[in-house]
């Protein structure tokens, strides 16, 4: 399924996939489907991910890595793995693995809504010689609920974004903001215009945070979760 779909798209549409990561945040605990009376699931469901162990994991790449380099194949897609919710439990499914599935993966994804065992994930994706990304995070870091006048988010998401680049040293940096334009992105995109003003002349420590931005804001991507995943800044 995995393969025909990307083998569709990319003849159809003339959309190039570099990888395909067949997981979602699969050992997370709190991804479940709640079945109704009548056997659908309600809406209390939640099913952003789908739960899938690490022994299960392993199995999925395999089959997958042999489906890829069945004959037939069009797509030269390499495999990812495994857009795990946090460090730690990608650390988890990491180490669940046998050799010859941590072999197929081509690129490691980490999201980081946790930020214990960066360090660690790191080790990994540098002994392992694969290119790391931190593929998703986002998050709220106003204390005082919605503003969209102060840059409480756009620091918090900075903040964020320094230190998955200094911990992971990750190639690519994708934050996922729902509501871009309510003032995630939006804020931080504020802190750098207000930043141009500090950067020559303010040697205190938000001035050199603002300066850190200015650099970092050049690196990260920014990804919007609204219809389609449009990359708002590179």
């Amino acid at each position: 399924y995995l393969k025909t779909v990307v083998e569709h798209i990319e003849a159809e549409y003339g959309i190039d996939f570099k990888t395909l990561d067949p997981f979602n945040e699969p050992n997370t605990n709190y991804w479940s489907t709640r079945l109704g009376a009548n056997g659908w699931p309600t809406s209390a469901s939640r099913q952003e991910g789908a739960h899938i162990g690490p022994a299960r994991q392993d199995a999925m790449i395999k089959a997958l890595a042999q489906e890829l380099a069945s004959e037939g194949t069009v797509t030269d897609v390499a495999i990812s793995a495994m857009d795990e919710t946090n460090p730690s439990i990608f650390t988890t499914n990491w180490n669940g693995w046998s050799t010859q599935a941590k072999a197929e993966v081509d690129q490691l994804n980490v999201h980081t809504y946790g930020t214990g065992d960066r360090l660690v994930v790191r080790d990994i994706a540098k002994a392992s010689d694969k290119p790391l990304w931190m593929s998703e995070v986002e998050g709220n870091w106003d204390p005082d609920g919605f503003n969209q006048v102060n840059i409480e988010n756009g620091l918090g998401m900075a903040g964020r974004i320094v230190d998955d680049l200094r911990d992971l040293v990750d190639e690519h940096h994708l934050v996922d903001e729902p509501g871009v334009d309510r003032g995630g992105v939006k804020s931080l995109l504020g802190c750098r215009s207000e930043a141009q003003g500090l950067l020559e002349n303010n040697d205190s420590a938000i001035g050199r945070s603002l300066r850190n931005l200015e650099q970092l804001l050049d690196r990260a991507s920014f990804v919007a979760p609204v219809k389609t995943r449009s990359a708002l800044l590179q």
